[in-house]
């Protein structure tokens, strides 16, 4: 840190240092997992992937500020959902750049996973990604639900919604709108439910007589 600022030692009034040990928690690791044991899902839990693409590949240009953060958002609702939902949900979160650094490491990613739906956030500076990725997913034969949620979608639903591979957009409060309509697909033997449904969960907007196929029981 000294030679990074430039400051030499002799310019302190004292630079004596904690020695690492006297601060070190022995054996952190394990301690954690004590408190917070790993849990297994169950063989039949429905597979959530919730992937955040609020950042380019490496080897794109378009970066806003090359700083990666982690996906707390998605972190939290995955936590909120094992929580309320025990080994019924097996959810995963994966992260643009970091989890997967270009489009074939996607696909291999969502084929060994095989999510029974998939979830995208973005901030409206990198709303293409999601537009990018949906399209992706669609070619490669992947008819799984795509909900998207985040900073773009809120703002901008109307505008994202007009992409036939988005079926919906979470617009309110991320964690307990997804906590429905998971609950939702769950009665539904892991699939979408119609749009008598959808309309019943606050927060969660689509397009009313959608044609894909996905919104199981639609009408319009």
């Amino acid at each position: 840190l000294l030679d990074f600022t430039g400051i030499g030692s002799d310019e302190l009034e004292s630079h004596r240092f904690l020695d690492e040990a006297v601060v070190a928690v022995p054996d952190l690791d394990e301690k954690i997992k004590a408190h917070f044991p790993p849990k297994t899902p169950a063989e039949n839990a429905m597979r959530v992937l919730l992937l955040d693409v609020s950042q380019h590949f490496s080897h794109e240009d378009g970066m806003l500020y090359d700083v990666v953060e982690p996906p707390l958002g998605l972190m939290y609702v995955v936590t909120y959902l094992n929580r309320e939902f025990g080994d019924r949900i097996h959810g995963k979160v994966a992260k643009a750049r970091i989890d997967f650094n270009n489009f074939q490491q996607l696909k291999e990613m969502i084929e060994s996973y095989r999510p029974h739906v998939i979830g995208m956030r973005a901030l409206s500076f990198y709303k293409d990604n999601v537009h990018r990725c949906a399209a992706a997913i669609r070619q490669w034969g992947i008819d799984v639900p795509i909900i998207a949620g985040g900073p773009y979608a809120t703002s901008d639903y109307h505008t994202m919604l007009q992409d036939a591979d988005i079926d919906l957009a979470v617009i309110g409060e991320g964690e307990l709108i997804t906590y429905q309509l998971m609950q939702a697909m769950l009665d539904n033997n892991n699939s979408l439910p119609g749009e008598n449904v959808l309309r019943d969960i606050p927060g969660l907007a689509f397009i009313p007589g959608s044609k894909n196929g996905r919104l199981a029981g639609s009408r319009s």
